[in-house]
């Protein structure tokens, strides 16, 4: 293992290490393009920031996104509907733009099918009714 290997490894908290050891295997990603409200604290300021993230393809493991914001931690919550829903989310990778975040829980397939299909992409953006996303054990 190499220096920097070593200090990228034991640099990064709990969360991050968790989400690296999720692998894809199983979970085929589905394409789709829908956009997710995200909560983050910033270290220096030391507030609540939010942003958004454009969902390009998605799975009950994790997923793949762009966001305008590049001051995006490691460890963010993305929120469903009007904030009625927190998943912990880790990004894995940073390339080309586009973010590879893992959840911390794994989504349940209807939820994943449901987004997949949606054609508007403000519908998560907005108040849900979560039995319709499959979503029942998730709301706070």
């Amino acid at each position: 293992m190499t220096v920097r290997e070593t200090a990228t490894r034991f640099s990064s908290n709990y969360l991050t290490r968790a989400g690296r050891g999720l692998g894809g295997q199983g979970h085929a990603f589905r394409n789709c393009n829908v956009l997710f409200h995200i909560l983050f604290t910033l270290k220096v300021v030391r507030e609540v920031a939010s942003g958004q993230l454009r969902v390009l393809q998605i799975s009950e493991k994790g997923l793949r996104a762009s966001s305008r914001r590049k001051d995006i931690p490691d460890q963010f919550y993305m929120c469903i509907g009007d904030r009625q829903i927190h998943i912990g989310c880790v990004i894995v990778s940073r390339k080309r733009g586009l973010l590879d975040i893992r959840f911390l829980n794994e989504l349940p397939a209807p939820f994943v099918g449901a987004v997949a299909a949606l054609e508007d992409p403000f519908t998560l953006l907005e108040e849900i009714r979560p039995a319709v996303f499959g979503l029942d054990g998730f709301v706070n």
